[in-house]
């Protein structure tokens, strides 16, 4: 199956679920949350607030609208872009996730268990060692980017050859242990 396949299927599930959404009562979706969502994978506020169960139906649709966006943007290439993928991409930002709404993460269960959903996620395999931030990603940060700012640090001896993998796979930065990216404390690192 080809990648534009793929995308057009994922396309065509998020537009459905986001239709079905619309059939369901606003009230109705809290209680649908709670019993279709394990607790390790409940809505969270962005950047580390308080958890929540309660996600809205509209905030579902602008989670869709994110993941829609998502797909168009990092599944091509700038050139290849046209008008009308820069403005389904603008139409469907202008509907997505504010500040305010809570996103879908994933953590440790609150027992400290690193269970096959987290324990072979980003977050426990940086915060053991087994991976590192490259320079590519470093790069994709602006100075001033509060996720680089509380997440990022400078290595003092940089790994040139990490797991004896070749040259390439080195690098000058590492993740700061308990913040948002990677953490050794349970329920610390959200993986959005």
């Amino acid at each position: 199956m080809s990648s534009t396949a793929i995308l057009e299927e994922a396309k065509g599930n998020l537009e459905l679920a986001k239709t079905e959404l619309q059939d369901i009562l606003s009230g109705d979706i809290s209680d649908l949350t709670g019993k279709i969502i394990p607790s390790n994978l409940n809505p969270s506020a962005f950047r580390g607030n308080t958890s929540s169960a309660s996600l809205t139906k509209d905030a579902w649709i602008r989670n869709i609208n994110t993941l829609l966006a998502r797909n168009i943007l990092v599944n091509k290439k700038i050139s290849d872009m046209t008008a009308a993928d820069w403005a389904a991409i603008t139409t469907l930002t202008n509907n997505s996730l504010p500040a305010s709404d809570y996103v879908f993460v994933m953590e440790l269960d609150g027992n400290n268990n690193n269970n096959n959903e987290v324990s072979t996620t980003v977050n426990a395999i940086l915060s053991i060692g087994w991976h590192f931030l490259s320079e590519r990603l470093v790069q994709d940060f602006k100075a001033s980017d509060a996720r680089f700012i509380d997440n990022v640090v400078l290595l003092g001896s940089p790994p040139l050859n990490r797991s004896g993998r070749g040259v390439q796979y080195g690098t000058r930065y590492g993740l700061i242990n308990d913040a948002d990216y990677a953490a050794t404390a349970n329920k610390k690192a959200d993986i959005y």
